[in-house]
């Protein structure tokens, strides 16, 4: 199992079938280019569609055409409102300046609850986010500083087909 499954199960109330969305699909960020030539993204899309079978992927990059990104599998974003718009897992995958300077708390607003941002750029510092109650942040490397929310029990009442139990 990848860590991420892990991490989302733990949350209780996380979808078998989440929306997810890749950010930065080009092997580097900076200097900016749309070279998908080894990039993260394809090894990290694998595991993912595994681990989260059924669940809806979309992919968003300052550079890389729509075009690429639909020929990686993924549903194109025209913005990153867009790709944060109702996902429940959001990988920041390159450090193209765009994603360590975006408004993370006021972006994720747009997501569905409970929900991970998973940095494997170390954007930000953890301490110093103000996110939405139900999301949480988590960088490559700085698991013990994870801002995590609470688990949301699952309730017998609720329909569980969806979720982890």
């Amino acid at each position: 199992m990848c860590y991420l499954k892990g991490l989302c199960e733990s949350l209780g109330a996380f979808p078998r079938s989440p929306t997810i969305a890749l950010l930065g699909l080009a092997f580097k960020g900076q200097p900016p280019t749309d070279d998908l030539r080894g990039t993260m993204a394809r090894p990290m899309l694998e595991c993912l569609r595994r681990e989260f079978e059924g669940g809806a992927f979309r992919g968003y990059d300052a550079v890389v055409s729509p075009e690429a990104i639909h020929g990686l599998g993924l549903e194109p974003c025209e913005t990153l409102e867009a790709a944060f718009k109702d996902a429940q897992l959001v990988l920041i995958l390159n450090n193209h300046p765009l994603f360590c300077g975006m408004p993370l708390g006021l972006l994720a607003t747009g997501m569905r609850r409970p929900g991970i941002v998973y940095d494997c750029w170390n954007c930000f510092e953890p301490d110093d986010l103000h996110l939405p109650d139900g999301i949480g942040y988590v960088a490559l490397g700085g698991h013990g500083r994870a801002v995590m929310p609470e688990a949301v029990p699952i309730r017998a009442t609720s329909p569980t087909a969806e979720v982890h139990a």
